[in-house]
Formats: structure tokens, C-alpha cells, sequence
């Protein structure tokens, strides 16, 4: 079996079969008064509702089809890694994004709305990919390479996005 044990934002477990295995969680994002340990838990929970990212996460984040999210990163909190291409809608407020994979870009959206204020993003792909119906706001922020070869933009529009650029 196996025990857990929540206090504030750290969850401790323990397997008692056979031996004691303590491991420590700090939790990356909080929706009202609950508290997530991987971002992708609270994004999946959190349509339509305010995700506090608290802490620093290495992960991939999926986005549902025509979801709501809404991200607000505590200040000096990053994500390593990127959020899979999706249609919905996806405001992101503060934080930095580092991607390191070649493959897919930082954030990718097909249709729906971006909101980005004050992010910084380093992608070894695109470090936004606006694709196709999207209407799209970028405000302030950074946006930088971290490959030096192949096809990759910083900010890549294309397809019938209306996209909004201000200075920050």
C-alpha cells in the first residue's frame, strides 16, 4: 500500500511492501485551493479556470481540443518543455518556456485564441507556432532560438492567423 501525506505545497509518500520509500514533491500549479503535481494534472482540471504555475516542471503539456486555459506563472517559475499543437484557447502570463526538442515548436496553435504577456520562450524549434485560424496577442516578453540551423523562426505566422504584436 502505499501512504501520502500532503502539507503545503509538498506531498510525501511512502510504499510500505517490503520497504519505506520517502519521496519528496513540490506541486507545480495550484487552482483555487488545490494544488497539482505536474501542470498537466492542473490543466487537465482546470477548463476555463485561473492555473497559478508555482513551481518548475519538466514536462510535455496537451491541451484539449476547444479547452480554456488560462496560465499565471509565479515569478522565476519555468517549464522545460512545450505545449503539444492544439485548437482552443491559451492565455499564458509571466514564466519562461525552455524547449529543447527539435521537433516541436514551444507553443503551437491551429485554431482558437493566444494570449502571451510577458513570457519568455528559448526553442530549439519555433518558439511560437501561430498556424491557421487563431487570433493572437503577444505582449512584451522574449522570444529566441537556441538551434542554429534548420527552419526556425522565433515567431512563425501563417494560414489566416490575426496576430497583434506590443511592446512590453
Amino acid at each position: 500500500s502505499t501512504d501520502i501525506v500532503s502539507e503545503g505545497n509538498l506531498i510525501y509518500m511512502s510504499t510500505i511492501e517490503g520497504s519505506n520509500n520517502l519521496y519528496l514533491m513540490n506541486a507545480v500549479a495550484q487552482i483555487d485551493e488545490t494544488k497539482y503535481y505536474t501542470l498537466q494534472e492542473a490543466v487537465d482540471a482546470g477548463n476555463g479556470e485561473t492555473i497559478n504555475v508555482i513551481g518548475n516542471t519538466t514536462e510535455v503539456i496537451n491541451i484539449a481540443d476547444n479547452a480554456v486555459i488560462d496560465l499565471n506563472f509565479s515569478e522565476g517559475v519555468t517549464l522545460n518543455g512545450y505545449f503539444a499543437p492544439f485548437k482552443g484557447s491559451l492565455t499564458i502570463k509571466n514564466g519562461t518556456i525552455n524547449n529543447e526538442n527539435a521537433s516541436y515548436s514551444a507553443i503551437e496553435i491551429n485554431a482558437g485564441t493566444l494570449v502571451l504577456n510577458d513570457v519568455k520562450v528559448t526553442s530549439k524549434r519555433h518558439g511560437v507556432r501561430i498556424d491557421g485560424a487563431v487570433t493572437a496577442t503577444i505582449e512584451g516578453g522574449e522570444y529566441r532560438l537556441s538551434a542554429k540551423s534548420g527552419t526556425r523562426h522565433a515567431v512563425n505566422v501563417s494560414g489566416d492567423a490575426n496576430v497583434t504584436i506590443k511592446a512590453g
